[in-house]
């Protein structure tokens, strides 16, 4: 989908820094990785895949002295929140932080990512509606999905997602997991809608951006859409959930969580005190 491509950065350093997966080499190389991902979407020529790399560079070292130590204090508190055991309000917290970090990413990235779609040209332009048709012929498939084959890859997929951070649950707990992800919202028609909306548009601010438009503010404000707000009926959910599966975590589950959460950080102290590579 097209929005994992037009965040640029902010996708990849998320998604590295929540893994905790082969971190500080992903994270020396997000050069790379992230002119890779744009070039699977626009088909880039040598010259946007070199500015693409130096800007990443140049925010990553940005990024490193002024947002890391920010995440480690970020985690600090997690911890400490899960360790006492998470009421609403954290979880508020905890959504309201990771938006803020998204917020520093996109400002800091704005500029720049103004200046590439400039350069975008035609071929490109039907390159990117090429792989936004095929992207949507995948996700168009979820639609053709009965309601029961919903329900098993949202209890499949909720499943994944905790036992990542707690180990295998107990039978009786994976009994409560199938019960919560009864009660999510069916949303994938209106997620699949909500797509090509959001493509709809990106694609309207690239044809403005070509024509020398100034579309920094509407850019943002499509970087920064919180899907939340789109689906206030699931996220409502969601928050709700996140509390009962705190409150079903034994006391072994929530220090394997804690020390799980420690791991990261000490991922990100490691990061923090190692110097950008350069080519």
């Amino acid at each position: 989908m097209l929005n994992r491509v037009t965040t640029i950065c902010i996708v990849i350093l998320a998604g590295i820094l929540i893994s905790g997966c082969l971190m500080q080499l992903a994270y020396n190389n997000s050069d790379r990785l992230i002119a890779w991902k744009v070039d699977d979407y626009f088909d880039l020529h040598r010259t946007q895949k070199q500015f693409i790399r130096e800007s990443i560079r140049n925010h990553l070292n940005w990024h490193r002295r002024e947002q890391l130590h920010q995440y480690v204090v970020f985690l600090d508190d997690v911890q400490k929140r899960v360790e006492r055991g998470l009421v609403l309000a954290d979880v508020d917290w905890f959504f309201d932080t990771l938006y803020r970090f998204r917020t520093h990413l996109v400002d800091a990235l704005l500029e720049d990512t103004t200046a590439f779609l400039v350069s975008i040209d035609d071929a490109q332009m039907q390159y990117l509606y090429a792989e936004l048709e095929g992207s949507n012929r995948e996700l168009a498939k979820d639609l053709t999905l009965s309601a029961k084959e919903r329900l098993e890859h949202r209890v499949k997929t909720m499943r994944k997602i905790v036992e990542r951070w707690t180990g295998r649950l107990a039978r009786e707990q994976r009994r409560d997991l199938e019960v919560l992800a009864d009660e999510f919202p069916d949303t994938i028609d209106r997620w699949y809608t909500y797509q090509r909306g959001r493509e709809a548009t990106f694609e309207q601010l690239v044809l403005r951006a070509r024509q020398q438009e100034d579309i920094a503010q509407p850019l943002r404000d499509w970087l920064l859409a919180r899907s939340s707000e789109a689906f206030p009926d699931f996220h409502n959910v969601l928050r709700e959930t996140i509390i009962s599966v705190d409150r079903m975590l034994t006391p072994i589950q929530r220090k394997r969580v804690s020390n799980e959460l420690s791991e990261l950080r000490e991922d990100l102290i490691d990061l923090v005190t190692v110097e950008t590579p350069h080519p």
